[in-house]
């Protein structure tokens, strides 16, 4: 009779060990994620210390709000000799190096940050979205059905990788993230992710050591991830997340080992001073020493965070505009590439890339 009654009896164990396991593992992903939001509330009440406005009091606040003229919109002299055939090797890697980025916003800053992005580093990416709160066509706003603020970033970033992954995984080979106050150079991200293979596991941006010996990227430096990266949460957790994955961050550092992706802004990166004491949590998060002046960052550096909308504008006329006569700004002489074959170019660029590209997969 009892030999009998043990096959009833096995279904009801193994409903009983799944229930226990159920409830066990909630918890422990429960106090996880309680001690990792406290510690990233913590560090975002360091980062309050040294934020600070562009123009410090010494400038009247540019008049930025609301919908820009299509003046603002279009490109700049692009029909002028300087530019002529100017992009044709980053219109050639473009379309190897498919590149999709989404700008985490909210619903108060479409009008005042989210435009300014778009109307300059955004169109140069293959495909984008905005990941706010409301839907805004004009935009290109998604609303991720998670309510507005920082206890809500974990959601937010999940909930547009999960939307992104789910509409566009094949169509792109990475998927750059970035903030609403990132200025991204998107022509040297790709220089960069010509080294590395999407069908592999990639994590790269601003690489930050959590004191408790955590790896992660600063999620307002942005950072980038590769096809088979179907992975998401934001800054610690997110490397966290990673991790458990087993996808940890890659070296982006270049061949002289200065880094490209930067958690401040430009003004503040290329300051000749001494450290800030302010900065301390910087210094110590930081998995790479921090150099003060032009020695800071790449030639190629890829991205700043902090930037006011009136400094996206002059970063665009800086870096795709002015020229300095006589000096070559790009290691190809474009007149000769002129009649050059789609796969040449790609060539010559990747030669470049194994060169420059300190870390290579």
């Amino acid at each position: 009779m009892l030999i009998m009654d043990l096959p009833s009896q096995e279904p009801l164990r193994r409903a009983s060990a799944f229930i226990v396991g159920v409830v066990v593992g909630s918890l422990f992903c429960f106090c996880c994620l309680k001690w990792l939001d406290a510690d990233t509330f913590q560090i975002a009440k360091m980062e309050k210390q040294f934020v600070f406005p562009v123009n410090s009091g010494l400038l009247p606040s540019l008049p930025l709000e609301g919908a820009l003229p299509e003046t603002a919109l279009s490109d700049h002299n692009m029909s002028e000799i300087a530019h002529v055939e100017s992009t044709m090797v980053a219109d050639a890697i473009a379309k190897d190096v498919r590149v999709f980025c989404w700008v985490l916003t909210g619903m108060a800053n479409h009008k005042t940050r989210a435009v300014h992005v778009k109307a300059t580093w955004l169109k140069r990416c293959n495909g984008f979205m905005f990941g706010s709160s409301m839907k805004d066509e004009s935009l290109g706003a998604v609303d991720l059905g998670v309510p507005e603020g920082r206890p809500f970033l974990w959601r937010k970033t999940v909930k547009a990788f999960s939307h992104i992954y789910e509409r566009h995984l094949n169509d792109y080979d990475w998927f750059l993230k970035a903030d609403d106050d990132t200025y991204v150079i998107v022509e040297n991200l790709r220089l960069l992710l010509l080294s590395y293979n999407p069908n592999s596991s990639v994590y790269l941006g601003s690489n930050l050591r959590h004191p408790n010996h955590q790896k992660y990227m600063s999620g307002g430096a942005g950072y980038v991830l590769s096809r088979n990266a179907e992975v998401g949460p934001e800054d610690m957790l997110m490397g966290k997340a990673l991790e458990f994955a087993g996808i940890r961050p890659s070296d982006s550092l270049d061949v002289y080992g200065r880094p490209r992706f930067f958690p401040l802004s430009p003004q503040f990166q290329l300051h000749p001073r001494p450290p800030d004491k302010k900065l301390s949590w910087l210094y110590t998060f930081s998995q790479y020493p921090m150099r003060p002046g032009l020695n800071c960052c790449s030639d190629f550096a890829i991205s700043f965070h902090y930037v006011e909308p009136d400094l996206m504008y002059v970063l665009e006329y800086f870096i795709y505009h002015l020229r300095p006569f006589g000096v070559l700004l790009v290691p190809f002489n474009r007149l000769s590439l002129k009649n050059t074959s789609h796969i040449e170019v790609m060539r010559i660029a990747s030669s470049f890339a194994a060169t420059f590209n300190k870390a290579k997969i």
